[in-house]
């Protein structure tokens, strides 16, 4: 998709850049969010989101570049992991970049 998408804690009308990464070798739009707002918008819990912004994790963005095994070095687990990968998942299917549904 094109143009900006709206996010989570913008007023109407508001808009945010878009971040461009790739994926498995294509372009991909990752959230430009802050960590607070993507954890608050796809039901990630407490503890994850003060894990990452204790790391520094400034935008949802972000969370695209990360290993898992840094995510595990910091003190999340592997359901927290699996929770994160989740509404990545499902942040780009709601915006088009990704074909399947999260499941």
């Amino acid at each position: 998709m094109k143009g900006t998408y709206p996010l989570v804690g913008l007023d109407p009308g508001q808009k945010s850049t878009k971040q461009l990464v790739s994926v498995q070798g294509s372009p991909v739009w990752v959230p430009t969010g802050t960590v607070s707002q993507f954890c608050h918008q796809y039901c990630l819990g407490e503890k994850i989101k003060t894990a990452l912004e204790k790391e520094g994790f400034e935008t949802a963005g972000a969370l695209t570049e990360v290993s898992d095994t840094a995510l595990l070095d910091v003190g999340l687990q592997n359901g927290h992991i699996a929770e994160i990968k989740r509404a990545l998942k499902e942040f780009l299917y709601n915006h088009g970049e990704a074909d399947t549904a999260p499941e």
